[in-house]
């Protein structure tokens, strides 16, 4: 083996002088001037080389502990998955069984009252029975009879509708219609809610004009007069926008509407 002479490397370091032998140097090497293999690497370029290595295995290390730590992970949340299903299970065959055991004392508190009424009738059942049933003489029941009252009272009247028909031809259907009679339309029926609500129909239309006899065929207009507002609810497609306005009494209505029908030549 010999030393390299003045030849350069390729990154532009000088190899040892031609002559003896020597230990490489910071930044030359040795190399075997027979068959130009490199003996030796420089201080640095060995520096270099088992960093790169070392890079390599460090590598390869960290990679591994991740690899084994997502395995347990993975291991564990599947354990974790498996515990949480089971407890699930578990929490749900205790409610079943607290229901279950329920409906076996519901049967048989069930089955003591049928023992208890069997072969059994007072006058007050048979006085329940009758109230709910109706009378014998054909009358409503105090609950049909309660019912009645409230269908009644939802559609604005008690016992059959309510219609007038005053000398100008208007005719008013419903126990408040006469609050609302200065409205200057041929129609006006009101019906009021439990609740205080009252709602009015007016058709800008004489009756005997309705095709067919049906209100539906007319112009008209419905509102809502509730808490010192009143606003349409409901009107034919043809007849101008009525906007939400306040009112605090019928006869304030009835001026608000009556403003809408002039200002639109509807009255």
């Amino acid at each position: 083996m010999q030393l390299l002479g003045t030849k350069r490397l390729r990154d532009g370091r000088q190899m040892l002088p031609a002559g003896g032998y020597s230990q490489p140097t910071e930044n030359q090497g040795i190399m075997d001037m027979e068959t130009g293999e490199i003996i030796a690497l420089s201080k640095k370029d060995q520096r270099i080389a088992d960093a790169k290595k070392n890079r390599k295995e460090v590598m390869a290390k960290l990679q591994a502990k991740v690899d084994k730590e997502n395995a347990e992970k993975l291991a564990l949340s599947e354990k974790e998955k498996k515990a949480k299903k089971k407890e699930t299970l578990k929490l749900l065959e205790g409610r079943l069984t607290r229901v279950l055991d329920g409906l076996d004392v519901a049967s048989k508190k069930v089955e003591e009252i049928k023992k208890q009424q069997t072969g059994k009738s007072t006058p007050k059942l048979e006085r329940n029975a009758e109230a709910a049933s109706g009378r014998k003489d054909g009358s409503l029941s105090k609950a049909e009879q309660f019912q009645k009252d409230i269908e009644d009272r939802m559609r604005g009247q008690t016992g059959s509708p309510q219609r007038k028909t005053k000398a100008s031809g208007q005719q008013l259907v419903g126990s408040d219609a006469e609050k609302y009679a200065g409205i200057n339309a041929p129609y006006i029926k009101t019906n009021k809610e439990m609740g205080g609500t009252h709602n009015l129909t007016i058709s800008l239309d004489s009756p005997d004009t309705w095709k067919s006899g049906s209100i539906n065929n007319s112009r008209l207009m419905s509102f809502s007069f509730d808490r010192g507002k009143i606003e349409v609810t409901t009107k034919s497609t043809d007849l101008p926008t009525f906007r939400k306005v306040k009112a605090a009494t019928p006869e304030e209505a009835v001026r608000k509407i009556n403003a809408y029908l002039k200002k639109n030549n509807l009255a």
